[in-house]
């Protein structure tokens, strides 16, 4: 069985993701006026710390969440497609956050209202899609209070669909 217990790593990981995608874009909707120095330090920080630069990815929960249905071809496709798009959208936010603090005089306010929006939408996709598995994949295993939790956390973008 899968308990709210067990889902508190993901929860946390998803609120760390939610929290940076106000972040961009509370930046983006400011735009044309661009990000002040503290601003693109305190971006950067918060990328650092939520998405460390490591030789290896960082543990996917959801292979370990569904040990058993990992097995089954098509779970292990969806699984593997979403560690995958989580490993782009690392790649993206950290690219994001390089380029602003490189290029800051040099970005138009276009294209980095392009690059925060791409960032943003992608997390706020990855959660809904990843919260979209664990209800989907094993329903059986979810108890009463996992599912409570994972429906009280699924994006209100996701919701609104």
């Amino acid at each position: 069985m899968i308990d709210e217990i067990d889902l508190v790593p993901l929860i946390v990981e998803h609120s760390r993701w939610r929290q940076l995608c106000v972040r961009l874009e509370r930046i983006a909707d400011a735009l044309p006026a661009m990000p002040t120095r503290i601003e693109i330090a305190a971006l950067r920080c918060q990328v650092r710390d939520i998405f460390p630069a490591t030789a290896e990815p960082p543990a996917f929960s959801l292979h370990a969440l569904f040990q058993n249905e990992g097995s089954q071809p098509q779970v292990k496709t969806v699984l593997d497609g979403l560690r995958e798009r989580r490993f782009s959208r690392t790649v993206e936010a950290q690219d994001l956050a390089d380029m602003i603090a490189a290029d800051h005089k040099r970005v138009c306010a276009d294209t980095l209202g392009y690059m925060l929006r791409a960032v943003f939408a992608g997390w706020r996709e990855s959660i809904a899609l990843e919260t979209l598995a664990l209800l989907l994949i094993a329903p059986q295993r979810l108890t009463a209070a996992a599912r409570a939790v994972l429906l009280q956390h699924m994006p209100a973008e996701a919701a609104d669909s």
